[in-house]
């Protein structure tokens, strides 16, 4: 049994009110550009799975808190893996950049195409994302030629959607991107209010790239949803920013080394740059609403258990799991006594506020600990 002390870092419901449990750090990179070479573009290159492996335990900067930084749920890389669609360039991709972590990069990797990747329908590129995309696990949805596709970290859907998004080809073919995200947020965020991250190659404001008219329809169905913002690669020039009101990271380049180092914790984003081995200037720090509930829309009563579990505490409100699976709910005191233990037959379970003996607890502070694959997920509530 764990000790009270480790439960002091879990996130605090009172009221009705409720939070999804949310601990997640992840990486992006971008614009790795196998093929463009230059004694410190090739150096960074090459240098970069060792930058992204040897992050996690390393310290935040004071000024972010200090603590180590945790391993990385996955990397983010939106576009431009090699310089020109060539099969010995994209080898050496996939080489560093593997699906699951087989590569010299040792975490998952989500990525998708940029313009240097695609020199029309039949790029090798292409054809080998979709094959890359029927590897990666977990993936909540993906578009009838599994090029754009989604998943869930604690929370927090991704959508990744190469070029960008759009109906129309411009200079590049979009693939159809903006029905897929219209389809795939209405089915899997609906009106949950959980945060929406996109990942694009082309930045914003771009028409050169990006459609402005596309860009209008894109930003005005995301204002329909909590959007965290927009991920994207393209212009070599790390920053952040916004469009239309709209969060905007711009993670730079491989071939300088640039890193974003995204961390949400407890309604809290910050997401800040790496270069090589040093902390950089940039810094972003927001309060995130995590949603009123995890439940997907549709199913009895309008909310589906689907993949997400949600645990209901009678008199409280939803404690969200995430998108995993669990099997196993305990309940305990701060103390660290064992006071009830729930078996999980479905993606909903309730507590009614009682014992294993049956017999109401006293108001108070109590321990939910949900047993998932992959770790354990504890959370506080205060029964009054």
């Amino acid at each position: 049994m764990k000790s009270a002390s480790i439960f002091a870092a879990a996130v605090l419901w009172a009221g009705t009110a409720c939070m999804a449990f949310t601990d997640l750090t992840f990486f992006a990179v971008s614009d790795v550009h196998f093929g463009q070479s230059s004694v410190v573009k090739d150096s960074n290159r090459a240098a970069m799975p060792g930058f992204l492996n040897g992050l996690a335990g390393t310290n935040y900067p004071a000024t972010l808190g200090g603590g180590p930084v945790a391993a990385p749920r996955g990397i983010l890389v939106p576009g431009d893996l090699i310089n020109t669609v060539d099969s010995a360039l994209w080898r050496q991709y996939v080489a560093d950049y593997g699906v699951n972590g087989e590569g010299r990069v040792k975490y998952p990797v989500y990525d998708g195409l940029g313009n240097h990747d695609y020199y029309g329908n039949g790029s090798i590129v292409v054809d080998a994302l979709r094959a890359r995309n029927r590897k990666r696990a977990g993936l909540t949805a993906s578009d009838a030629t599994n090029l754009h596709y989604s998943w869930d970290w604690d929370g927090v859907h991704f959508v990744m959607l190469n070029l960008y998004s759009g109906t129309v080809a411009s200079n590049y073919d979009p693939f159809a991107s903006y029905a897929f995200l219209a389809k795939d947020l209405a089915d899997n965020v609906g009106s949950s209010g959980r945060p929406v991250l996109v990942m694009q190659h082309f930045p914003l404001p771009d028409t050169g790239w990006w459609p402005q008219s596309e860009a209008d329809k894109s930003i005005a169905l995301l204002k329909k949803y909590n959007c965290l913002g927009i991920l994207h690669g393209h212009s070599h020039s790390k920053k952040f920013y916004k469009f239309q009101n709209v969060d905007i990271y711009d993670d730079g380049t491989v071939m300088n080394g640039d890193i974003l180092v995204f961390h949400l914790k407890d309604g809290k984003l910050t997401v800040a740059n790496r270069v090589g081995k040093a902390w950089g200037s940039l810094v972003l720090q927001k309060d995130v609403s995590m949603g009123t509930t995890g439940l997907r829309p549709g199913g009895p009563g309008g909310a589906a258990i689907g993949k997400d579990f949600t645990f209901l505490v009678d008199g409280v409100g939803r404690i969200y799991g995430g998108n995993r699976r669990v099997d196993r709910v305990d309940v305990f005191s701060l103390s660290g006594r064992h006071v009830r233990s729930m078996a999980v037959e479905s993606g909903v379970l309730a507590w009614d506020r009682r014992d294993d003996k049956g017999v109401p607890v006293r108001p108070g502070m109590y321990v939910v600990r949900m047993h998932a694959d992959g770790a354990d997920i504890d959370a506080k509530v205060l029964l009054r």
